[in-house]
């Protein structure tokens, strides 16, 4: 039957009781902060991935305006599908993203779909766009204050102790109390292995 243990290398340290303790590296780090921030903003992106959606399509639909139902009526082979449309704003340059592909005129970046300064459209993507710059602004203030959290100590038990809600946004593969075995004593077991052969 196999047994578990954990090897004791570079990335673990021993504290002054001879307790090893798992230290903290870069990618833990990266993955902690990406399951907090997902955490935190999830729920808003995605309702907000919706409206930009629904918008994007309010955009296409004034774009084909009295010749939409006509366009949508062709077969779905003939028609090109889109992950994006590219609109004009009042000067602002700005691409919505569609939920799915969806059939849409094709539009490059060169020729955006112009919408005037004031229409409601072009006011839902001004605000739209000053949405996603706020959740933006959010994540990267409270990505800051993550990563000093993170950066302030380098163990998984000291980060647990000093913020105890970590635990859950843990990686899966954060170590488990296994029984610790020195490399020192792992090599004299060898060595004493191929003596016995």
């Amino acid at each position: 039957m196999p047994v578990n243990v954990r090897i004791l290398d570079a990335s673990k340290q021993q504290n002054t009781t001879g307790e090893i303790q798992m230290r903290l590296t870069q990618s833990t780090r990266s993955q902690i902060l990406r399951s907090v921030l997902d955490d935190a903003f999830g729920k808003r992106r995605d309702r907000l991935a919706k409206r930009e959606s629904a918008l994007a399509l309010r955009v296409r639909d004034s774009l084909l305006g009295k010749h939409k139902a006509v366009y949508l009526a062709l077969p779905p082979n003939l028609l090109p599908k889109s992950n994006d449309i590219d609109v004009n704003a009042g000067g602002l340059r700005v691409s919505l993203c569609f939920e799915h592909a969806t059939p849409c005129p094709p539009i490059s970046w060169r020729h955006p779909v112009p919408l005037e300064t004031g229409t409601r459209l072009a006011e839902a993507v001004i605000k739209l766009t000053d949405a996603k710059k706020q959740i933006k602004d959010d994540e990267g203030e409270l990505s800051a204050k993550i990563g000093a959290a993170l950066y302030s100590v380098t163990t998984y038990k000291k980060l647990v102790e000093e913020w105890p809600a970590v635990e859950k946004y843990l990686p899966a593969d954060a170590p488990k109390q296994l029984p610790a075995i020195r490399v020192g004593e792992l090599d004299k077991e060898i060595a004493a292995a191929k003596k016995d052969a």
